[in-house]
């Protein structure tokens, strides 16, 4: 009888040779990790996954799995650039957990009907840009905020609930921030200003984009 190369539902780490397989962790059915929510910490040194509430972080080998708990269940996160802190959306807010101590803060106070999604940190200070919807009539009814780490300075950059705006993502030197809004690419300086739609007059539907790491290029797919 042939061998099955099947191998189970899991994390796994291989250098780009080809060579060094290693079992990460075992995802066993029914434990609500989420097998997409697998992320390197910046400096390289551990990675992250998250189930329900909690979030957990492994070394490269696969031991020294620690587990810190959040209010309730996660939606999504990003790390800070320095490694130490983690932001998530939980539930209708956003909150900062410290690595190192495991301290766990709330740095927004949304209650329904409001939402929030897309937490991004940027690369090169405190800030976070992010998401929210007022009206929940309105599913389109999103604009892009920033918010510091310790929860001053909140700011709608956007400002224009008509357009629904998703994924603000920061360019590599934080000096701009890219988001799609209705099928259009656009991007803008952190503060909203010097707004510009880059597939004018293209008119496609963009569905997803990623910054080059030199942050000169935005490579983008578009919806058929």
């Amino acid at each position: 009888m042939t061998q099955s190369n099947h191998i189970s539902t899991g994390f796994y780490i291989i250098d780009a040779d080809g060579t060094n397989f290693t079992t990460l962790k075992v995802i066993e059915a029914g434990s609500g990790i989420n097998s997409r929510s697998l992320s390197w910490q910046p400096d390289g040194s551990r990675l992250a996954y998250y189930s329900d509430d909690s979030f957990y972080t492994i070394t490269p080998d696969g031991s020294d799995l620690r587990e810190y708990t959040l209010p309730d269940e996660i939606q999504k996160y990003d790390w800070s650039p320095d490694s130490t802190r983690v932001v998530f959306r939980v539930g209708f807010n956003l909150y900062i957990l410290d690595i190192n101590d495991s301290n766990v803060t709330q740095i927004t106070d949304f209650a329904y009907p409001v939402h929030i999604s897309d937490p991004d940190w940027s690369p090169n200070d405190d800030t976070i840009t992010f998401i929210v919807r007022s009206r929940p009539q309105d599913e389109k009814n999103w604009d892009v905020y920033t918010i510091n780490s310790d929860g001053s300075q909140m700011q709608n950059i956007t400002n224009n609930p008509s357009n629904n705006k998703e994924y603000p993502t920061w360019a590599p030197d934080g000096t701009k921030i890219a988001f799609i809004s209705r099928g259009s690419l656009y991007v803008m300086d952190v503060d909203g200003t010097n707004l510009i739609q880059l597939d004018d007059p293209l008119n496609l539907d963009v569905g997803y984009f990623v910054w080059s790491t030199d942050g000169t290029k935005i490579t983008f797919s578009t919806w058929s």
